[in-house]
């Protein structure tokens, strides 16, 4: 008989204890990297396949399924009630499911109305023989906690507490949850949401501005957003609105963008008189940065910060001999950075969008000469050229302001209180 030439190896020394401490140990370190890292989608697919055929899951398979719960519970909720089924037998006797309940709480905070996950949850905690002292806080939460809608107005309580963002991060360590989940959202949405209702105007800190940023709903936002405008809505000085409103139509118009064209249906549902109010912010606003900060112009800045709140928008187009575009109502009136004359058409002629749209057809230059300067097109009501001591006035400010009152346009100093 030969002999075989691999040595076998020494059993004596691989004793069952050791066997099981080595077991242990390599468990523990892949919960970590699961725990650190997540789990790949690729091991869940295959973990998932194992569920799909109905084949006996171990421990492991538990842990990856466990985060992806959300997941399994939209694609596949047969799949999910067998994962349920399975996982209240595995988790019905003691042992060690630390790494597993935090894989839990993960897919919970973003399916918290679940029963049954919330049930499955408490399960683990009752038959959990293994504690480390990060679970401390969130595990006394769960066992005061009758059910899932105490658990969560428990959270909300303690998201009351917070008066810092420094405060929120670290109650989302002490529950274990990631940035973004929906338990997270609707704690903060409903306990903010409520303070905001009561008084948005005398909310001004950073927590509420990033608390409104990162957490509340969209459709929540824009309603908050219309009370905010609607508000303020009889405002027209711009100039000296106060630190705290300029905050929020900063944040509105970070978060919706301008009310025109394509964008305007992030505004969808929005009132009108909101949207108006917050177009003649705008143009304001960019009203101060072309004449001011772009062209440099003191003079034409102040005379047209008398008439902005006509204006619903201002635009600017550097490729188009650094055009200023202001739409009111009727007209639409054309600068340009540079210097050189006013054009005012009407809108029947001219409009933003309209120019926008047609830019594909122009070159540059035809655009400026055959549309924005115009003089031939009956359309073009008024060519003003900014001339002292022209036509009988001193300065070419007095000629416009009465030249636009034929139109209809008052200055601001001349209107009645």
């Amino acid at each position: 008989m030969a002999k075989s030439k691999y040595t076998l190896p020494k059993f004596k020394f691989y004793k069952p204890q050791k066997l099981e401490r080595t077991a242990k140990r390599i468990e523990q370190e892949t919960d970590k990297r699961l725990t650190a890292t997540g789990v790949s989608k690729n091991r869940y697919e295959r973990t998932l396949g194992h569920l799909r055929e109905n084949r006996n899951l171990r421990q492991r398979h538990y842990k990856i399924l466990a985060y992806y719960l959300s997941s399994l519970k939209e694609d596949y909720p047969k799949l999910y009630n067998l994962f349920i089924s399975k996982a209240q037998d595995f988790f019905s006797g003691p042992g060690r499911y630390y790494y597993h309940l935090k894989a839990l709480l993960s897919s919970y905070y973003q399916e918290f109305k679940d029963k049954e996950l919330y049930n499955l949850i408490n399960l683990v905690i009752k038959n959990n023989n293994k504690w480390k002292s990060e679970m401390e806080f969130v595990k006394n939460l769960l066992y005061k906690s009758n059910n899932a809608n105490e658990f969560f107005f428990k959270i909300v309580s303690k998201v009351n507490d917070c008066r810092s963002l420094t405060d929120i991060e670290e109650l989302k360590s002490k529950l274990l949850m990631n940035n973004n989940n929906n338990l997270l959202k609707q704690s903060l949405s409903y306990y903010w949401l409520q303070i905001l209702d009561n008084g948005v105007r005398n909310i001004n800190n950073d927590l509420c501005i990033q608390i409104i940023k990162d957490y509340i709903p969209l459709e929540k936002k824009k309603k908050l957003f219309e009370k905010v405008l609607l508000d303020n809505k009889d405002i027209n000085n711009f100039d000296s609105i106060g630190n705290i409103f300029e905050r929020w139509l900063k944040l509105i118009g970070n978060t919706l963008g301008g009310p025109y064209g394509s964008n305007s249906a992030k505004w969808a549902n929005i009132d009108q008189e909101a949207r108006d109010l917050f177009k003649r912010w705008k143009a304001h606003k960019n009203i101060i940065v072309t004449f001011g900060e772009i062209s440099g112009d003191q003079r034409r800045l102040d005379f047209w910060k008398q008439y902005s709140d006509y204006f619903y928008r201002v635009e600017y187009f550097e490729k188009y001999d650094q055009a200023i575009l202001m739409e009111s109502s009727n007209h639409i009136f054309i600068e340009f950075a540079g210097g050189g004359a006013l054009y005012m058409y009407n809108k029947d002629y001219l409009t933003i969008q309209n120019l926008i749209d047609k830019e594909c057809g122009y070159s540059n230059t035809k655009m400026v000469s055959e549309v924005l300067k115009d003089t031939q097109e009956e359309e073009c009501t008024e060519r003003l050229e900014h001339r002292d001591n022209y036509r009988g006035y001193k300065k070419w400010e007095p000629r416009f302001f009465d030249r636009f009152s034929t139109h209809g346009y008052v200055k601001k100093s001349s209107r009645k209180k």
